[in-house]
């Protein structure tokens, strides 16, 4: 890949904006390369529907709740919009929008898949919660208090449905307790399952 760090389209070296006003080759190249769906393409098929419980499809849901929020609230997920108006850029985390089937080269081939998918609408139950609270197995789980992805209020209401489950709850990590330092924080769930360290 050649280095388009010269390029006279830049209008700053740290800007993600060239002059026309579009996202930079290189600002999109980098991204790009901290993306994994090209080589991972099943997340980006699942990423939905792994939530869907007892009937009614995904349908996109990120995508509908986005427009509806720009239509209804703020139009700051529009990075556009945002850079011309001086607001802040909101991000969508590690959502997957129906666009990427088309802009993502590796996902073209799967967006009948991913249509499929969105418009399945005959899930199973995910969980039985009269067995979650007659749960007997020790278990321990970790929520993260900033976490940007999971709700920390919905995280906490969903543990205290399973009985014999003890909740640590740390501001150390950002959703990304694992990969940061997994064997931390395995010791310390593990030890928590055995009752063998107190919750703090």
């Amino acid at each position: 890949m050649d280095d388009d760090s010269d390029d006279p389209r830049l209008v700053d070296s740290r800007s993600p904006f060239d002059v026309t006003g579009e996202l930079s080759y290189k600002f999109l190249r980098d991204y790009d390369n901290q993306l994994s769906i090209d080589t991972n393409p099943i997340y980006a098929l699942l990423h939905e529907s792994i939530y869907c419980s007892e009937g009614g499809p995904s349908g996109w849901a990120a995508e509908r709740v986005r427009k509806d929020y720009e239509r209804t609230t703020c139009k700051n997920f529009d990075v556009a919009w945002a850079v011309n108006n001086g607001a802040p850029v909101y991000f969508t985390g590690e959502m997957i929008f129906p666009f990427m089937f088309d802009t993502v080269k590796q996902l073209r081939p799967l967006q009948e898949a991913a249509e499929i998918l969105a418009l399945k609408s005959d899930w199973p139950a995910l969980y039985h919660e009269d067995q979650l609270r007659k749960n007997e197995v020790a278990a321990a789980a970790a929520v993260y208090f900033e976490d940007m992805y999971v709700d920390l209020g919905l995280s906490m209401e969903t543990a205290g449905k399973i009985r014999n489950l003890r909740v640590h709850v740390t501001n150390e990590f950002l959703h990304s307790g694992i990969r940061e330092n997994g064997p931390k924080l395995l010791e310390k769930l593990v030890n928590l399952a055995r009752n063998v360290e107190p919750i703090r």
